[in-house]
C-alpha cells in the first residue's frame, strides 16, 4: 500500500492540495493511505521550509 502524506499549516493551499490528493486516490481506486501532518516539529524533520509538502512513501 503506498503512503501518501500531505505536510501543511492548515493554510487553504494545504487544504486543496490535501482535497485533491483524496479526490484522486479515490478517482483511481488506489490502495491509498492519506495523511494530513499538521505538526511543525514534524514537517520540518522532512528538511521542509515551506509548505504544502506532498510525501509519497517517505520520498519528498
Amino acid at each position: 500500500m503506498t503512503i501518501i502524506k500531505v505536510l501543511g499549516t492548515g493554510c487553504v493551499t494545504c487544504k486543496r492540495l490535501l482535497a485533491d490528493v483524496n479526490a484522486m486516490v479515490a478517482r483511481n481506486n488506489w490502495q491509498a493511505q492519506v495523511e494530513y501532518i499538521t505538526d511543525l516539529p514534524t514537517i520540518m524533520s522532512y528538511g521542509m521550509m515551506a509548505t504544502p509538502v506532498l510525501v509519497v512513501n517517505e520520498k519528498c
